[in-house]
């Protein structure tokens, strides 16, 4: 995780010096927005494993493993008389 927060900060700082030196607002967007990213990223990643796992787990909780009913019994569609 370390690894793509240093990588996306320093995508966003080069994007920002080409975008200031070229006067191009929509590489300086994008160099905001991917500083922004850099700086969440981390608790965005952990909160989304919590969570994952925690709904996993609670799902384990409210459907306990059941037999199958392999039971079949045929009921007449109609009346045969």
């Amino acid at each position: 995780m370390y690894i793509i927060e240093v990588t996306l900060l320093v995508l966003g700082i080069a994007l920002l010096i080409v975008g200031y030196r070229k006067n191009n607002r929509n590489v300086l967007v994008t160099a905001a927005v991917i500083l922004f990213l850099s700086a969440g990223i981390d608790s965005f990643v952990s909160g989304f494993k919590e969570g994952f796992s925690s709904a996993r787990e609670g799902q384990a909780l409210n459907f306990p493993a059941q037999k199958p009913n392999n039971t079949f019994n045929s009921t007449p569609l109609r009346d045969a008389a």
